[in-house]
């Protein structure tokens, strides 16, 4: 199965490509789209988000799109934001007959370091763990050195594992 994970951003969206290859996570492709200008208008930024975001699912053809839930309890206006770039991502799903599963990142935190309130330095260390023990392929640890797209990745593996893809590991 081929999954598309994806961290909704309207200034960054970072995503990862990872499909299950006998029992490891092969990476496929991982990335952000970055707005030219970040003080773009929204109509802007949204439909290069489109756009971009089309090419990808064009190129890659995922089964299922794993979207992180809009988390942002306080900072309403960024949960706004988030929202509508999660709505970007829903809309080309349901254009091009694609599954979504959306995660909340309390989930994928805890499903992967065992702690629901992990931070991202604490998340970096189960990836580097996985691709250090070959649970991981197809990427070295410098790849996903930006947070939008470490997080992507971890979407997509937790989207795999909850549907029984990957072998279990040990921290």
């Amino acid at each position: 199965m081929r999954v598309m994970g994806i961290d909704p951003g309207l200034n960054e969206l970072g995503y990862a490509v990872v499909e299950d290859e006998e029992g490891v996570f092969k990476v496929v492709s991982l990335g952000s789209i970055k707005q030219l200008r970040p003080g773009s208008p929204l109509a802007l930024k949204l439909s290069r988000l489109f756009l971009k975001l089309e090419e990808l699912l064009k190129s890659y053809r995922p089964q299922l799109l794993a979207v992180e839930e809009v988390f942002s309890r306080p900072y309403p206006s960024a949960a706004t934001k988030l929202a509508q770039a999660q709505a970007v991502v829903h809309l080309l799903a349901g254009l091009y007959q694609i599954e979504v599963q959306s995660l909340n990142p309390v989930e994928v935190k805890s499903f992967l370091t065992g702690n629901g309130k992990a931070n991202k330095k604490e998340l970096s260390k189960v990836l580097y763990f996985m691709i250090k023990s070959g649970e991981v392929k197809g990427i070295s640890e410098e790849r996903f050195s930006n947070s939008h797209v470490s997080d992507a990745l971890a979407i997509s593996i937790v989207c795999l594992m909850k549907r029984g893809f990957g072998r279990c590991f040990t921290q």
